[in-house]
């Protein structure tokens, strides 16, 4: 059997081929992996890139008539800041994860229905209630967020309208 010039030209040019090629989707995954955030969903995708977030407003009410102010908050260092973000700077807080969303169970040592208070953590931004959860909610330049230690809030809808 003879094997012409052209044919094991060809053949040895697929071999290299094929050779780079692989060495390259191997540099390729190896000195850029793709990084997965947590706080990335289908509905808001995080971006890579570090986008800060200037002059946040966080005030933190008790429920007691404590209300503990923050202003002039700058997130520079992390990605998208989100609420959950913004509460971690300035408040230890208690959380727990089910699935991507996170649930704040207590901010600086006040948890959730505590003595069978029927309060509970909610927060808003800028004066609306969002059905997102905090780590989900991403926020922008001037922002203002409210964390509340309320009862249920369509409890409260429902008795403001009586």
């Amino acid at each position: 059997m003879t094997v012409s010039k052209n044919s094991l030209i060809l053949v040895l040019s697929s071999v290299l081929l094929i050779g780079i090629i692989g060495g390259l989707l191997y540099l390729n995954i190896t000195l850029f992996p793709t990084n997965h955030n947590p706080n990335q969903n289908s509905q808001n995708p995080v971006e890579e890139r570090i986008i800060p977030a200037y002059n946040l407003t966080l005030f933190i009410d008790y429920g007691n008539g404590t209300i503990e102010k923050h202003f002039n908050l700058n997130l520079t260092e992390v990605p998208n800041i989100t609420v959950f973000d913004l509460l971690l700077k300035v408040a230890i807080v208690n959380y727990s994860w089910y699935d991507d969303a996170v649930f704040v169970d207590a901010i600086n040592g006040i948890f959730n229905n505590e003595h069978n208070n029927n309060r509970w953590w909610q927060y808003w931004v800028n004066g609306e209630l969002p059905m997102l959860a905090a780590n989900q909610y991403f926020l922008e330049n001037n922002s203002f967020v409210e964390w509340k230690y309320w009862s249920p809030q369509v409890e409260n809808q429902t008795q403001l309208n009586i």
